[in-house]
């Protein structure tokens, strides 16, 4: 029976620096700048309409926080004014 012998080669194009050495990873390890803000690709949500009115208000007395959407609004009494949240 003949024997298959495997033989792997580690190709490194820079040498590996460990943390702690005192010599760098690779001389020519300079920091690249970012990407100009044109071409990166956008994340999130949309930017809200500068123009939108407020149309929901904080009914608690003193608070005046008002909010363009119903979302906005729940999350503030949740966070700020718990005790106005309905148990229904």
């Amino acid at each position: 029976m003949a024997q298959l012998e495997l033989v792997a080669e580690l190709v490194v194009d820079e040498p590996i620096s460990t943390p702690g050495s005192a010599e760098p990873a690779a001389a020519n390890n300079t920091p690249t700048a970012p990407a100009p803000a044109a071409s990166r690709k956008k994340r999130g949500r949309p930017p809200a309409d500068p123009n939108a009115q407020a149309s929901f208000f904080c009914e608690e007395a003193g608070c005046g926080a008002s909010y363009v959407t119903y979302g906005g609004l729940y999350q503030h009494k949740r966070k700020h004014h718990p005790w106005l949240m309905s148990d229904a």
